[in-house]
């Protein structure tokens, strides 16, 4: 049952909508308004919505103001492209990448057109991956990695979610972004963007560090793990799924690294996934037990670290018998891997 989950996890989640698709007023840009529910092992998805309580990141660098339309939207081929794309037409893809191409088109429109290519490629509309593959072949990740570095802070979450969507379960849009150096740009949103464009972000880190070898070195390499272990110390100010996409970024680093599993103890990883999983919502408590699982495998250190960040009770709560099923089973992974890895002291502490 873990090894599912870890190519579950490894396949990555996408996202329905993003939080505020302002890109809808834009003619239209996302009709569908409509977020469903995903099961976390299939589509964790991000929810597109992770707001955060509080203040939010400091955001010179991201203007809310949109730049002046252009005056001659009747001979634009932005108007016909964007119904087309409604419309699931995908003989428009060429000329949907040339629209967001910079400078030459106002970024109200880019956003709106990387938002309908993220509505073409989201689960429900593309549950079998044909349209991921199209708009990728077509060329539109590069421009949308470079989207990431608008000043437009609507550029940047329409950006964040199609690439959220497009690099779910499909190993070469993974390859594609990194290879565009998407993953710094994807960091620096991370970092201050705004909560709707950072809860995509974490999403497409989310999926690119279940890819390749090289992915997750990219992903490891940007310093994603102390920003991550930073947004979980605030987890309680996003939206659950967003928390578990968090815990998911951790669980693909940390598997078969043990340089990771160290950064993840050293910046106090356990106690605060101890914290979440005590405290968070059901698919944020069942990824937190999975990743604690993982970095404490053959580590009787790690193991005595969780134990001393509380581990313990938490754990009886989450085998309780009002936790739920799916929780309930976690915890005993994690609990079976505490006690064959942890040595005497950590076996006699959950007894």
């Amino acid at each position: 049952a873990s090894h599912l989950e870890g190519k579950r996890k490894e396949a990555g989640s996408d996202a329905e909508t993003p939080a505020a698709p302002a890109a809808s007023a834009l003619m239209g840009a996302d009709k569908d308004e409509a977020a469903s529910k995903r099961r976390k092992e299939e589509d964790a998805g991000g929810p597109g919505a992770g707001t955060e309580a509080g203040e939010a990141p400091p955001q010179a660098a991201v203007s809310s103001e949109a730049p002046a339309a252009s005056a001659s939207a009747d001979s634009s081929p932005f108007p016909p492209v964007l119904e087309a794309l409604e419309c699931r037409d995908l003989t428009v893809l060429d000329e949907a990448v040339t629209l967001l191409a910079p400078g030459a088109h106002p970024d109200q429109q880019r956003a709106a057109i990387a938002g309908a290519l993220g509505s073409l490629v989201k689960a429900s509309v593309d549950p079998t991956g044909i349209n991921r593959v199209a708009v990728a072949r077509a060329g539109a990740i590069p421009p949308l990695v470079q989207m990431l570095r608008s000043q437009f802070s609507e550029c940047q979450l329409q950006a964040a979610w199609a690439l959220h969507n497009l690099t779910s379960k499909n190993a070469d849009n993974k390859e594609a972004v990194v290879r565009e150096g998407g993953v710094m740009p994807l960091v620096a949103v991370l970092r201050s963007g705004t909560p709707e464009a950072k809860s995509q972000v974490v999403g497409v880190l989310r999926n690119l560090s279940g890819g390749s070898v090289s992915c997750k070195a990219a992903v490891e390499a940007a310093g994603t793990i102390s920003m991550v272990v930073g947004m979980l110390t605030k987890a309680g100010s996003y939206q659950p799924l967003v928390q578990a996409n968090l815990a998911v970024i951790l669980y693909n680093l940390c598997k078969d690294s043990p340089d990771c599993k160290l950064q993840v103890a050293r910046g106090g990883a356990l106690q605060v996934l101890v914290s979440l999983l005590g405290s968070g919502v059901a698919p944020a408590q069942q990824e937190a037990a999975d990743t604690l699982r993982i970095v404490v495998t053959g580590s009787a250190d790690y193991c005595a670290a969780a134990v001393s960040s509380g581990v313990v009770p938490v754990l009886g709560v989450a085998m309780g018998p009002t936790a739920p099923p799916k929780l309930r089973q976690q915890a005993g992974f994690l609990k079976k891997e505490l006690i064959r890895s942890g040595g005497p002291d950590v076996q006699k502490a959950l007894k």
